[in-house]
C-alpha cells in the first residue's frame, strides 16, 4: 500500500432524466484489470466514463456489496480494478452532516452543493488503506467538514475507488443532524437507499462479462420480494427504471 494524492479534473456529465425523489440506489461502474492503487489509474484510460466491464445500480454506498446492508462484505474479494459511484443524495433533515469514507485502496468522496455534477467539490480522501467500515476521526483526510444540506433538496454525488491487490472495500456512511453521536462506530452501516437516486435509471442499462463474452439485459421481474421466485435464477445485478420499478439484470444471448 503506497501514500498517493491525484488531482484532476472530469468532463461534464448529461443526466437523462432528474429524479426528486429517492430511487433506492446509485450507478456503479466497474473497471477491471487496472494495475495500480490511485485513482488516477483508471480515470485517465481511454475506457473512463463510457467503456466499464460492469454497470449496476447498488441499494447503498458500499462495495463489494452483498445486497443486504446489514451484512458487511469481505475484506478481499477482487484486485486491480476502479469504481465510479454517481447519483443524487436526499437529505430528510436540514443541517450539518458529515461524511466518513471507508476505502482500500483510494478513494475519493465528491458531493455538490445542488443536483449539478458541475459544482461537485471534493469532500473526502483516501490516500492509503482501511479496513472494510473502519471509519476514521474527525480531522482524518477522508473525513468531510462539516456540510450544510436542506431537507427536500437533491445534491450530486460521486466517488472513486481503486483496488490494487489484497483487501479491497469501499464504503460511506454520514452522521446527521439529529444524530446524538460525532463519529460513527466501526462497523457502522453506509448510507442506504433511501436517500440515494441514480444518477442514470432506465431500462437500458447493460452489463459486460467479458470472461465468457455474455451480456446481461434488463428484465422486468417486478418487485424484489418476487425477484427470486419468478425468475427462477440468481441475480447478476439490480437497476431501477425512472419509476422506481425494480429490474433484474438477466443472462441473455450474445446479441441485444
Amino acid at each position: 500500500k503506497s501514500y498517493h494524492t491525484d488531482f484532476h479534473v472530469f468532463g461534464t456529465y448529461t443526466a437523462t432524466s432528474v429524479v426528486q425523489d429517492s430511487l433506492g440506489g446509485l450507478n456503479l461502474a466497474k473497471y477491471e484489470s487496472l494495475s495500480g492503487t490511485r485513482v488516477s489509474q483508471f480515470v485517465h484510460t481511454e475506457n473512463f466514463p463510457d467503456n466499464p466491464d460492469y454497470e449496476a445500480i447498488v441499494n447503498y454506498l458500499e462495495y463489494p456489496n452483498t445486497e443486504d446492508i446489514n451484512t458487511q462484505p469481505d475484506a478481499n474479494v477482487f484486485d486491480y480494478y476502479g469504481l465510479h459511484f454517481r447519483g443524487y443524495l436526499h437529505p430528510d433533515e436540514t443541517g450539518e452532516y458529515r461524511f466518513f469514507m471507508s476505502s482500500d485502496d483510494n478513494a475519493e468522496l465528491w458531493l455538490s452543493t445542488d443536483e449539478k455534477p458541475a459544482n461537485a467539490i471534493l469532500i473526502a480522501t483516501e490516500s492509503s488503506w482501511s479496513s472494510v467500515r473502519d471509519y476514521a476521526s474527525i480531522g482524518d483526510e477522508s473525513v468531510s467538514p462539516p456540510i450544510s444540506l436542506d431537507a427536500g433538496k437533491m445534491y450530486f454525488i460521486e466517488a472513486f475507488h481503486k483496488e490494487g491487490i489484497g483487501g479491497d472495500n469501499f464504503a460511506v456512511t454520514w452522521i446527521k443532524p439529529s444524530d446524538s453521536i460525532a463519529v460513527p462506530e466501526d462497523g457502522a452501516t453506509p448510507i442506504s437507499g433511501a436517500y440515494l437516486s441514480p444518477f442514470h435509471s432506465d431500462q437500458t442499462l447493460y452489463a459486460s462479462a467479458l470472461e465468457n463474452s455474455t451480456i446481461y439485459k434488463v428484465s422486468s421481474y417486478g418487485n424484489v420480494d418476487s425477484l427470486y421466485s419468478e425468475s427462477g435464477k440468481e441475480a447478476n445485478a439490480l437497476a431501477f427504471d425512472a419509476s422506481g420499478t425494480l429490474y433484474f439484470l438477466d443472462r441473455q444471448s450474445d446479441s441485444v
